[in-house]
Formats: structure tokens, sequence, C-alpha cells
């Protein structure tokens, strides 16, 4: 697979040498961060070792780099929306419409070299598939069986490139890829049984044996997934708990431990991890009677001990008003993609570690409300597991259409 080393491969090469793919050395987060916004749109995922930050943007909803530069990267042919998911090495993945009319939706690639790729389906042309993360030579994600009349269920897929789409095997039913680290290691969920609304379970598919899903849930519970997984084995998610939706953190060693909560909260999320153990996410309280939540904070947590949470917004130097509420992605330097609000605005910012690093400001960023129209705050079912990341938000589009739902403790809004 070709990789564009420009603007934001830069750092890829020498950065692997430095901290080599596995036993990074553990380093201590960052003490202070300083915040550059974004502008519109969503982000799905950051770079973790050249902190490019993808996502989506604009009425029509185009795949986007959002930072260090700003680019549209377009639909496939025919096509009138894409969504960014994953990025590595110059390369980009996600989804797009295409086809007649663009009726059709495939997962991409994208390179500044080429440009979008059709990466294909599982079989028929005619059925789903979306790109969710990527390394080096491999792509994951989730897509319909088109190999039957009519399609078979959703499956995770592996592409090693285009028209090459593969499926993963699952507990025993529907399935999902959601990241996968440089070594292979793929994570992402799957049913337990091809009954429809049987139980979800963490799964990861290790690299020494990808052929057998693991089910890596070990706490208590009908629902849960992975979101992010380190290159040390260390995956990162959300889990139904009676309390609501709670953020884990997985080894093979303590198998899932829930995340530690700010004192008074009972909810939190925990989204991203990097090779140092550092990992973000958030920790709220929700308010039963309205269904949004009382308390809601961006958080990280260290990785000596799996100590914390700290309070994002007790880092950042230049918050001029705004409250973070939810951290989505940590890269291996410390680059953390958040959501903040002012008011009843949201914002996408990226929070820049205050080390001395020279870092670059997109040009055409414009303050909320400002050359764009702003984003208001929805209101959140307490339980809404698909807030808990942007590359969610097509899980639930898709649950709408095949009318399904996780378990009713952890549902959420389509947004």
């Amino acid at each position: 697979m070709q990789h564009h080393q420009g603007f934001f491969g830069t750092f890829l090469s020498i950065m692997l040498l430095i901290l080599g793919l596995t036993g990074r050395a553990w380093s201590a987060p960052a003490q202070a961060y300083t915040l550059i916004p974004l502008g519109e749109g969503q982000a799905a995922a950051i770079d973790k070792e050249d902190n490019v930050v993808v996502g989506w943007r604009g009425v029509d909803q185009h795949a986007f780099l959002l930072y260090p530069e700003v680019r549209d990267l377009g639909v496939l042919p025919e096509g009138t929306f894409s969504q960014a998911n994953g990025v590595f090495g110059g390369t980009v993945c996600g989804f797009s419409s295409t086809g007649r009319l663009g009726f059709l939706t495939h997962a991409f690639a994208w390179t500044l070299a080429q440009g979008l790729i059709d990466l294909g389906t599982l079989g028929d042309p005619q059925v789903f598939s979306s790109c969710t993360a990527l390394n080096a030579g491999t792509y994951v994600g989730f897509g319909d069986d088109g190999r039957s009349t009519p399609p078979g269920p959703t499956v995770p897929l592996v592409w090693q490139g285009p028209g090459t789409a593969a499926p993963l095997p699952t507990l025993g039913g529907r399935g999902f890829a959601n990241t996968i680290n440089g070594a292979g290691d793929i994570c992402g969920d799957s049913n337990l049984t091809q009954e429809f609304g049987s139980d979800t379970h963490a799964t990861c598919w290790w690299s020494e044996d990808p052929s057998t899903p693991v089910d890596i849930q070990t706490l208590a519970s009908r629902f849960s997934l992975v979101l992010d997984l380190s290159n040390t084995r260390h995956a990162v998610g959300i889990v139904d708990t009676p309390a609501g939706t709670e953020g884990f953190i997985y080894d093979e060693t303590q198998g899932m431990v829930l995340v530690t909560k700010l004192p008074g909260d009972t909810q939190s999320t925990a989204t991203s991890i990097n090779d140092s153990g550092d990992y973000v996410g958030s920790s709220r309280l929700p308010n039963p009677s309205t269904g949004d939540f009382t308390h809601q904070v961006a958080v990280i947590w260290a990785h000596v001990g799996y100590q914390g949470p700290v309070d994002l917004n007790t880092l950042v130097t230049n918050l001029d008003g705004r409250t973070l509420i939810e951290a989505f992605e940590i890269s291996n330097r410390g680059f953390i993609v958040a959501r903040a609000t002012t008011g009843d605005t949201e914002e996408l910012v990226l929070l820049v570690p205050s080390d001395g690093l020279v870092v670059q400001v997109p040009p055409d960023v414009t303050p909320p409300g400002k050359g764009h129209k702003p984003h208001k705050v929805k209101q959140r079912d307490s339980q809404a597991w698909v807030d808990c990341h942007p590359k969610l938000a097509i899980r639930a589009a898709w649950l709408e259409v095949v009318g399904a739902s996780p378990p009713d403790q952890a549902r959420g809004r389509k947004r």
C-alpha cells in the first residue's frame, strides 16, 4: 500500500525508530495543554504518530482532514457524502456513498497521491461496507455479508487493499471491527448468537490467530465494545453496568476493569489510549428527570497504576469560557481531540501539550457562530452509547435501518 510522507507523514519514520511499535518507555502525561479550535465538524481519529486529525464536516458531510491542514477529501464516484474514520501514515479510511445516483455506501482509502479508492464490499457490491481503522498494510471495519441472497448479517471485515474484503469470525452473530494496532491485533465487538438482540461483547482477534475471536468481557454485562487498542495490547471501551454506561480498560492479565470516575459521578467513557498507557474519555453524572447530564467533563487517566481521572479543564491554559465535556482521541505525543461547549454551542478542539512544540493552526477555523452555522448541544440520553465516540454515529444509523438496538440500559439516539 502506497503512503504519502508529506505534511502529515514527516515524523512517522523518526517516531517509529525512536519509540518502536512495542515496548515504548513510560512517560508522564502532560501537566498543561494549549487549546486549538478546529472549527465545525466531527473528529473520528488522530494518527498516533504524527497527530493528523480526520473526521467529517459541512452541510453535505464530506470526509475531511481537520489538522494540521484542512482538506476536503471528497466522495467516491457519483457519491454525495463521506466520512473519515481512521488515519495512519498518510492514508485515511472511512466510507462514502457511490454508484448510480449515489445509492451505495462503500469503504474507502485515501492518499494525497491517489485520492479516494473504493475498497469494496464482501460479495455483492450492492451491500454496505465501512472502514473504521488501519495500520501500515491492513484496513478493518464492517459490512453486510453479500455472499448470499438475501445478504447475511453485518460482519467484521479486513482488507489488504481494494477488492480484498474478508470476514472475521464472530462469537456467534453480528460483529464490528473498530480498531487495529501496529502488530495487527484487531478489536471491536460481536454478538454471542445469531438471535436478534443477543448479548454484545467486546471482542478481539489477536494477530497470533485471527481466526479465533476472543471474548474479552470479564464483567457481568449484556453490552460492551472496544473503541481503541494500543501497541501494548491495552484496550479501552464502554460497558453497560447497573449504573449505566461506564468506561473500561483491559489487559490480558487483569481483564476488564472499570475506570475510576470523578467524585460524585456515576458514569464514564474510555475512548482512546496511547502507547504510554495514558487514556482519555469522560466522567459524568446523569440527571434522571431530564436525560441530560448534571455533570460531564473530559478526563485523562495516567498509566501509573491506572490512576486518575484528572479533569482536563484544570490543565488547559486558554479555555476562554469553554468547558471540555468529552475527549475522543489521544496520540503518542499526548495530543488530545475533545469536544467543548460554550453556552449551548459545541466546538471541536485539539489539546496540545504545552512543552514548547510549535503547532500549526488550521487556516480556516472560525469561532462558533461566525462563518458557519453553530452546532447546538442536543439533549442526550444519560445512557447514550453513541455519544462515546463519533465513529459510532454510523452504527447508530445502521441500527435504525435494521431495527436493532443495544440493550435498553445503553441505548442512544442517532445524532
